[in-house]
């Protein structure tokens, strides 16, 4: 090598010899490579750090443009909470965080519009869950910092971040389905100036039964109450007491949630019951607050007391008129005389009940003021149930049809005591559309028939969605012009999740329903359109109805 090149590569390499050392200077110190989006993490550490909040540091930073999301997987240890916070420069107007579970089902979410959502997940066992960042209004620089925390350390971290944290702090195990629920119950009662009052109560049922909570009220304070089941539990009910024992309010509707709302006049403790039937799982019972002044106090409460019947002032004979009248429009006809029957609180009796070959039967009890609700169940000899009850201006019917010959009609009190009527019709003739469906499907939906107020709906002959690939089924229908169309869609077996899209053809964002076994969505408009009906359902092989209704525009 020439001495020209080598000094060349000495040069770029620095190389240095004893004899030639190179004068000595002094090294300049290195720019700091922190920016203002570290500052800012950093602060809020040093704010946060404490024995109840544990910075984890970053786990994710990057850079955003709109339209664009980052998915991070985060692990949540059992018994802990976890605080995701993201920031951004300030390039980034808008920006949304999201956690789903590994199935994709969305678990909380923050889309306040700001650049620092936090989303913040409890956990009762080891879970991994993915955190989503999206941009939803400019660009730039983003980091995502992690925070482990006790339930407490939850609402330090939300005054400290400020605007509204997307919270959901699970009372144990529970499903996706339950879960999602309760998020969508949060979100939903926000809009209406409703927020969580701490984390949500679980009682846990072995068989069915019933569990007192304890309630603080004041009066600046409106307060809604939300009981959500799970597991085997079909029907909660709720029923709040004040310290004297007198029921303030109550939902008992033969539903699997349940809800009840008061503006209370007096500081006090009420006691909260929560009943749960027919068999084992679980009750998440969590308290929503508004401030009563700015919510406009009684007057705005929306939910009322929801009793089904208790409220009726019709004598238990005339209920029982009106519901002949309307399975006679159902095409059943009766098939015994009425029987007069006094119940007990909590009273069970039971009736020998027969269904005609190609037939079906339903068996309905209908009660007055003082017996709030009895549930009507049909079961085979061995205690298997055929189908369950659906209760509408005070009387409870449940529908079977063949080929099971000889059932028995299990009737229970759930609420109030007093006199009630009961009458067996039967149609000697099936329906077409319900030949071949499994019981509990076929059940479901006599039950959804029945729920339908007669007079301003009429009827569609319901249609069967059979199973295809993914669990998603679609149709096309056309409503007329000045109407409004109401769809409801029906699951059997285990009451699976099911959703309900509808889209015009002019490809707006849908109208969406979900529900646990059921849902129904509503359409209305002054000109003609076709619309496509999208169904969906887990498990997806599961077979649905879809049930169908057209009425007249509401008066605007």
């Amino acid at each position: 090598m020439s001495s020209r090149w080598l000094s060349v590569v000495c040069v770029a390499l620095a190389c240095r010899s004893a004899g030639n050392a190179a004068p000595s200077q002094t090294a300049a110190a290195p720019p700091s490579l922190e920016t203002p989006i570290d500052r800012r993490l950093a602060e809020l550490s040093r704010q946060l750090a404490s024995p109840t909040v544990t910075p984890l540091g970053v786990a994710r930073r990057g850079y955003l443009t709109r339209g664009i999301g980052v998915t991070t997987a985060l692990e949540v240890p059992a018994g802990r909470c976890l605080s995701v916070v993201s920031v951004a420069s300030p390039g980034v107007r808008d920006l949304d965080a999201h956690l789903f579970d590994p199935g994709g089902d969305l678990l909380v979410e923050d889309i306040e519009t700001d650049a620092h959502p936090t989303v913040q997940l409890c956990a009762s066992e080891n879970r991994r869950v993915y955190h989503v960042l999206e941009a939803f209004e400019g660009q730039g620089a983003f980091a995502v910092a992690t925070f482990l925390t006790d339930r407490p350390g939850l609402d330090a971290i939300a005054r400290a971040v400020g605007g509204h944290p997307g919270t959901l702090g699970t009372g144990g195990p529970a499903g996706s389905g339950l879960e999602r629920r309760l998020t969508d119950l949060r979100d939903g009662i926000a809009r209406r100036g409703f927020t969580p009052s701490g984390d949500a109560s679980r009682a846990d049922f072995e068989a069915p039964g019933a569990v007192r909570l304890p309630l603080q009220v004041t009066p600046d304070r409106c307060y809604t109450l939300a009981a959500l089941a799970d597991g085997d539990i079909t029907d909660a009910d709720l029923v709040l007491y004040d310290p004297e024992g007198q029921a303030l309010v109550r939902d008992v509707r033969p539903e699997r949630d349940a809800f009840a709302q008061l503006c209370p006049t007096t500081p006090s403790t009420l006691s909260v019951e929560v009943r749960a039937r027919p068999g084992r799982g679980l009750v998440l019972v969590q308290t929503y607050t508004a401030d009563a002044a700015t919510l406009g106090g009684t007057n705005a409460l929306w939910l009322g007391e929801r009793l089904h019947g208790q409220s009726s002032t019709r004598s238990p004979s005339e209920a029982a008129q009106s519901a002949a009248s309307a399975l006679s429009a159902l095409g059943f006809q009766p098939a015994n005389p009425r029987e007069s029957l006094h119940f007990a609180p909590g009273e069970v009796r039971e009736r020998s009940v027969s269904v005609p070959v190609r037939g079906c039967t339903a068996v309905s009890v209908s009660s007055g003021p003082n017996l709030g609700r009895v549930r009507v169940e049909l079961t085979t000899d061995d205690g298997a149930v055929v189908a369950r009850g659906s209760t509408r201006d005070g009387t409870s019917v449940a529908v079977s049809c063949g080929p099971t010959a000889a059932l028995r009609a299990v009737l229970v009190a759930d609420s109030g005591t007093g006199p009630g009527v009961l009458q067996v019709f039967t149609a000697t003739t099936a329906p077409g559309w319900s030949s071949g469906l499994e019981p509990e499907l076929l059940s479901n939906v006599w039950a959804s028939l029945w729920g339908v107020p007669s007079g301003r709906w009429r009827e569609q002959p319901p249609s069967r969605l059979q199973p295809s690939t993914g669990g998603v089924r679609r149709v096309t229908l056309e409503r007329p012009a000045g109407q409004c169309a109401r769809w409801t869609l029906v699951a059997g077996r285990g009451s699976p999740w099911v959703t309900l899209e509808v889209r015009g053809a002019q490809g707006t964002a849908p109208d969406r329903a979900t529900g646990e076994g059921v849902a129904t969505l509503s359409r209305c408009g002054r000109e003609a359109e076709s619309v496509t009906l999208e169904a969906r359902v887990e498990p997806s092989e599961r077979e649905l109805m879809l049930l169908g209704w057209t009425g007249p525009l509401p008066d605007l």
